[in-house]
């Protein structure tokens, strides 16, 4: 989380990956257990000013390897998402 909040995408390929010798890894693993998710990709959303205002989260119940190219397509949608918050916001 830590990483996205500072503005860095965050792919998780499998989970058996995470290093639960930290507790709060070994708690983030569990939690990902308990909803049976195997890969994740988390990606920040921004306001014009760049602020972070959300993050996109997308979860998969098997482990993923996702190319380059394939990651690209899925990270370019946030531009869409990001298009349609700033447009929500010009109304406020």
């Amino acid at each position: 989380m830590t990483l996205v909040l500072a503005g860095a995408d965050y792919y998780l390929k499998d989970i058996e990956t995470i290093q639960r010798t930290d507790p709060a890894r070994s708690d983030y693993y569990n939690w990902l257990c308990a909803y049976k998710v195997k890969s994740t990709l988390w990606i920040p959303i921004r306001s014009r000013s760049g602020k972070i205002v959300a993050i996109l989260v997308l979860h998969w119940y098997a482990s993923t390897q996702w190319s380059p190219s394939e990651l690209t397509k899925i990270k370019d949608m946030k531009r869409e998402i990001e298009s349609i918050y700033y447009t929500l916001q010009k109304g406020n």
